[in-house]
């Protein structure tokens, strides 16, 4: 699914938005190995505002970028949380 998302952000055109890569070599049937990725609850617009000048536009990218998935992958996150 991530390898899907990945691919659907690049054929979207959506560059604000990073996808983590996983590591099959690395991962088994109930391992998922992936990079790391450091970030704030978008809710907290104040933690928001330490990596970026604009904070609605990070979330309004967020919301788009989500419902944009819904419509245009075979699968999406539902289980959508701060």
């Amino acid at each position: 699914n991530m390898a899907e998302f990945r691919a659907f952000l690049s054929k979207s055109g959506i560059s604000d938005v990073v996808c983590p890569r996983t590591y099959p070599e690395a991962s088994g049937k109930r391992i998922l190995t992936m990079d790391r990725l450091y970030g704030k609850p978008l809710v907290d617009l104040d933690s928001v505002r330490s990596y970026t000048s604009n904070p609605e536009a990070t979330l309004i990218t967020a919301l788009n970028t989500w419902t944009a998935s819904v419509v245009g992958c075979n699968s999406f996150h539902a289980d959508v949380h701060a």
